[in-house]
C-alpha cells in the first residue's frame, strides 16, 4: 500500500496579510486584492507557502471586518469575487496557497440575519442569536448583554465589540423556544448555513480558513459547553475534508489538545515570546536578557509552554502554529526596540522550532510599530501593529498613490530607511536572513514541525537558549544568545548523539553575523561541544 502523503501545511511557512495596509492598487489609501496580487512575486521569492488574509467580507468596519454583514460578498474596497479568484489562481501558479479569516461566532448588528432575528414576530432567524429574556438577572445568566434594542424585548449577548452579536449554535442555558439545543430547527438551519459559507469559499478556490475564536461557539460568559464546540467544528471539518488538502487553523491560545485533538483543527496557535509576557512588554530587556513583566527573565517558560503544547498533540495530521506578531499582537521589533540583531533572534526561534511558523507582514524586514497611529476601525491600542507596508523610498513608501492624509493608517516614520527595496540590496539585512532561514527550513527535514526538538539549555537568568532538532536522518543544533556579551558554552551531547568511531562535526548552516560565528567544522570529540557564542546572535549548525 502506498504511503499517505504528508499534509502540505505541516511543513509550510504561512504569511499573514492585513489587506488594508499591505498594498493599494487603486490609489484610495486602502490596500486591496489587486495590490496583494501585485506582490505575489515578492512573496514567492521570500519563500512562503501560504497567505492568510484578514477578513475581506462585507462589513461596516467597526471592528476592521470582524463584524460581518455578508459572508458571501467581498467588501468593495478590497475588490470583487473575480479579483479573489484571480489572486488565488496566480498564487497557486507560484506554489502558494491562500486561506481566509472566518468569523463564525458573531456577526455585525447590521447583518440581515440579526435585523430579522430582533423582530417581535417569530421568523426563521428568531433563534439564530443568543437572546436572554431576563438579562437583568446577571447571576442567573452572566455575560455582556445589549438591551433596549428596537424590536423584541429580549437582550442579546455581545461577547466582543458592542456592534457584534453572538450567534446561537444551540445553548442549553437558554429556555425552550430560544434555541436551547442543536436539534432546534432554527439552530439546525444556522449550522447548515455556516457549512454552506465554508463550502462556498472553498468552491471559489480558498485553501482553508483561520477561524476566529472557535472556542466561543460553546464557551461563553453564560455557559461552557465543550460538547457543542466539538460537534459544530467536526461538522465543519467534515465539509472541509471533502475538498481534499485544505486546512483549518484555530485561534485558541491555551490548550492545543482541545483545538487539534477534539475540535478537528489541523493547526492551533500557541503563545510566542511576547504573549508569554504581556502585549505591552518587550521581548528583551535593556540589558539584553529575555524578560517577562519587565523583569530580567529567561526562555524557560516559553520552552516549557511550547513543549507542553506539542507534547499534547495526538493527531498525526495536526501541529502547533506560532506567530511572529499579528494584527492583535506586538511585533518582534517591539521587544527589541528596533535592534535588528534582537529582532532576528525572535524570528530565528520561530522559524527553527517544532511549529508551523506564521510571519506577520513586515516582520521579515523588522518593521516597527508606530505608536503615533490613531485608533481606526476599532483598532484601539492595536493600531500601531497595523501600519502600511513600506515597499520602497518613493511616494508613501510604495504602498499607495493616495494623498498622505488619505492613507488607512500613517506610515512608520523610518520608512525611507527600513523598506523592502533597501533590504533586498543590503547583505545581512533582516529580510535576507529571513529568506535564508525559510530556504533552510524548506530543505532541512530536521526543521519540520514533526521533527524532534530537544532542549539542551534553557535556564533562569541565562541569555543562552540551545536546542537540537532531529528528523529525516538530519541533526541540527540551534544556539541563541540574547546577551550583549559573548558567552562561552560547553555542551555534553552524549545523551542525544550515539557512540561511533568517527568524531561528530558541526558545520554552520545559517546565523546572524555569520562571519563572527565559529563556522566549523567544529570537532565534537567525545560528543562535547565547546564554543563561544557572539553577542546577540543565533547559529544553526548541522551535526554529522
Amino acid at each position: 500500500m502506498a504511503r499517505k502523503a504528508r499534509p502540505w501545511y505541516l511543513d509550510a511557512v504561512f504569511y499573514q496579510i492585513y489587506p488594508q495596509t499591505f498594498c493599494d492598487s487603486d490609489g484610495d489609501g486602502i490596500g486591496d486584492l489587486k495590490g496583494i496580487e501585485s506582490k505575489l512575486d515578492y512573496l514567492a521569492d521570500l519563500g512562503v507557502d501560504a497567505l492568510w488574509l484578514n477578513p475581506i467580507f462585507e462589513s461596516p468596519m467597526l471592528d476592521a471586518g470582524y463584524d460581518v454583514t455578508d459572508y458571501y460578498r467581498i467588501h468593495p474596497r478590497y475588490g470583487t469575487r473575480e479579483d479573489f479568484r484571480r489572486l488565488v489562481g496566480r498564487a497557486h501558479d507560484r506554489g502558494m496557497r491562500v486561506i481566509l479569516d472566518l468569523v463564525l461566532n458573531h456577526t455585525s448588528r447590521r447583518h440581515p440575519w440579526f435585523l430579522e432575528s430582533r423582530r417581535m414576530e417569530k421568523n426563521p432567524y428568531s433563534n439564530w442569536y443568543v437572546w436572554n429574556f431576563n438579562a437583568w438577572n446577571a447571576a442567573a445568566l452572566p455575560g455582556k448583554w445589549l438591551t433596549n434594542l428596537e424590536g423584541r424585548h429580549d437582550s442579546v449577548l455581545s461577547t466582543f465589540h458592542q456592534d457584534q452579536v453572538d450567534l446561537n449554535f444551540g445553548l442549553p442555558v437558554l429556555r425552550d423556544g430560544y434555541g436551547n439545543s442543536p436539534d432546534d430547527p432554527g439552530v439546525k438551519r444556522l449550522w447548515e448555513q455556516m457549512r454552506h459559507v465554508v463550502c462556498y469559499w472553498l468552491d471559489q478556490g480558498a485553501d482553508g480558513f483561520r477561524c476566529d475564536v472557535p472556542n466561543c461557539v460553546g464557551t461563553k460568559a453564560c455557559c461552557h459547553e465543550p460538547g457543542l464546540n466539538r460537534a459544530f467544528w467536526n461538522y465543519i471539518r467534515e465539509a472541509v475534508d471533502a475538498y481534499g488538502d485544505r486546512v483549518m487553523v484555530a485561534e485558541m491560545w491555551d490548550d492545543a489538545s482541545e483545538a487539534v485533538n477534539e475540535l478537528g483543527f489541523h493547526l492551533q496557535f500557541t503563545k510566542n515570546f511576547c504573549m508569554i509576557s504581556t502585549p505591552r512588554d518587550t521581548l528583551f530587556s535593556e540589558n539584553r536578557q529575555f524578560i517577562r513583566d519587565g523583569e530580567a527573565h529567561d526562555p524557560v517558560e516559553f520552552d516549557r509552554h511550547l513543549h507542553l503544547q506539542t507534547g499534547n498533540l495526538r493527531r498525526s495530521d495536526g501541529a502547533i502554529a506560532m506567530q511572529t506578531g499579528s494584527h492583535d499582537l506586538p511585533r518582534p521589533s517591539t521587544g527589541s526596540c528596533g535592534d535588528d540583531d534582537l529582532t532576528m533572534l525572535a524570528l530565528a526561534i520561530n522559524l527553527t522550532s517544532n511549529v508551523v511558523p506564521f510571519l506577520y507582514y513586515g516582520d521579515e524586514i523588522g518593521l516597527e510599530v508606530n505608536p503615533a497611529a490613531p485608533s481606526h476601525e476599532g483598532a484601539s491600542f492595536k493600531a500601531p501593529y497595523r501600519c502600511p507596508m513600506p515597499w520602497n523610498a518613493g511616494r508613501n513608501a510604495g504602498f499607495s498613490e493616495a494623498r498622505k492624509r488619505d492613507l488607512y493608517l500613517p506610515l512608520h516614520p523610518d520608512w525611507r530607511r527600513r523598506n523592502v527595496e533597501n533590504q533586498l540590496k543590503e547583505g545581512g539585512s533582516v529580510l535576507q536572513e529571513v529568506k535564508a532561514l525559510i530556504a533552510l527550513r524548506r530543505t532541512a527535514p530536521a526543521l519540520s514541525s514533526a521533527a524532534e526538538k530537544i532542549t539542551l539549555r534553557a535556564r533562569t537568568r541565562d541569555p543562552l537558549y540551545v536546542y537540537l532538532r532531529r528528523g529525516g536522518g538530519q541533526v541540527l543544533l540551534v544556539v541563541v544568545n540574547g546577551d550583549a556579551r559573548g558567552r562561552g558554552m560547553r555542551l555534553d551531547l552524549s545523551g542525544v548523539l550515539g557512540k561511533r568511531r568517527r568524531p561528530y562535526r558541526a558545520g554552520l548552516r545559517s546565523g546572524r553575523h555569520g562571519a563572527a560565528l565559529p563556522a566549523g567544522p567544529l570537532d565534537l570529540r567525545d560528543r562535547v561541544l565547546s564554543m563561544k557564542v557572539p553577542p546577540r546572535t543565533y547559529g544553526v549548525y548541522e551535526i554529522a
